[in-house]
């Protein structure tokens, strides 16, 4: 493999990554530091604004205006460790092709709730012939291609059970709906199901005809086939509807090597037990969320899943280095991964240095 985009050391970082999903540790646990690219003055590098990109819609629809801005990004950004410039083209093909109706902004585009009741919904059209997923293979073809090895494509989002029907229907709507006609519900949650592991299986073959090996909605790179499971509704249910959707995060867990549940919130810790008790979920990615707190207030949560024997990813954005100290200093270093910010390349280079030593 090439040497990615702003990251000279890839191939030691590539050993370390592979070690993190064998819950093994080489000489420290991974570290994804990242740092501002500087001009030989010491000032930040700045990049001009793309003249050509002239609506929102078309920053996210038409790939060669989307890797333009994305561009100037990775510019800015030098990677360490085992960060990794990775791309994750979400342009909603899935959500447009299972009928939703987009609004596009500038950084972020929303899905509006379908009106209707909830037997006006099927999925049942959404195959690989459909010519929105068409559309979505030929789109990420040619971002792939046009990588070249500087930066890692990622899996977008493809229809997650449970957050993709709330997001239609929406989430007040769907609550009720799993009361008054559970039956259709899982249903729906059957056909998006099928959509994922259908998208999954296209976007993997697609990807690794440039790069080898997947990332899912997080810069941890496998070798092989992982996944994000999402699953943010589960902050509005109780632990018993949870159970139901049991079946659909070990059919998308099994449907990859490794997977790494997104653990979003304090409101999704009431089902922390049943999570650790599946056995096709081996890491989790602790995320505080919005009013959730500082990393740091959650170390005995973080404890309980590492006793648990899950891997852990530490949410929250990228950490300073001081706090990435103290994470080290009291978390166990198989299978863990933390997002650092450092001030500088300078810091960086003291921080990741120190790690080796102190492991």
């Amino acid at each position: 493999m090439k040497i990615m985009y702003n990251n000279n050391d890839w191939d030691m970082a590539s050993k370390r990554l592979e070690a993190f999903w064998q819950m093994e540790v080489i000489d420290r646990p991974c570290l994804q530091v990242t740092t501002v690219a500087l001009e030989q003055d010491n000032k930040p590098v700045i990049t001009k604004a793309e003249p050509d990109v002239i609506d929102a819609e078309t920053s996210w629809i038409d790939p060669s205006a989307y890797l333009r801005g994305i561009n100037q990004f990775f510019a800015r950004t030098v990677c360490m460790g085992e960060a990794l410039p990775v791309l994750y083209p979400n342009a909603e093909h899935v959500s447009r092709a299972m009928g939703s109706e987009l609004q596009y902004d500038f950084g972020t585009i929303w899905i509006k709730t379908t009106p209707g009741s909830i037997f006006d919904l099927d999925f049942s059209h959404v195959t690989p012939e459909h010519p929105v997923i068409k559309e979505m293979v030929e789109y990420f073809d040619y971002i792939s291609k046009s990588a070249d090895g500087r930066f890692f494509i990622g899996f977008p989002h493809m229809g997650n059970p449970g957050d993709c029907l709330a997001r239609m229907r929406g989430y007040d709507n769907l609550c009720i709906d799993l009361i008054d006609e559970p039956e259709r519900c899982f249903e729906l949650e059957k056909q998006i199901l099928y959509i994922w592991h259908m998208c999954y299986d296209i976007l993997y073959e697609t990807i690794n005809r440039y790069m080898k090996g997947s990332c899912g909605w997080l810069p941890a790179w496998h070798p092989e086939r992982c996944a994000l499971i999402e699953f943010d509704f589960c902050a509005l249910i109780s632990p018993e509807l949870f159970r139901h959707y049991i079946p659909f995060l070990i059919e998308r867990a099994a449907h990859t090597k490794h997977a790494i549940y997104h653990l979003d919130g304090p409101d999704a810790l009431r089902h922390l037990d049943i999570i650790l008790g599946i056995q096709e979920i081996g890491f989790i990615q602790w995320e505080p969320g919005a009013g959730g707190g500082d990393i740091l207030d959650w170390l005995d949560l973080m404890k309980r899943i590492q006793s648990a024997g899950k891997g852990l990813y530490i949410g929250g954005g990228s950490h300073p280095v001081w706090k990435a100290e103290v994470l080290l200093k009291e978390l166990q270093p198989e299978g863990l991964m933390i997002p650092v910010y450092a001030e500088n390349i300078a810091e960086a280079e003291r921080f990741l240095h120190n790690a080796c030593i102190n492991y």
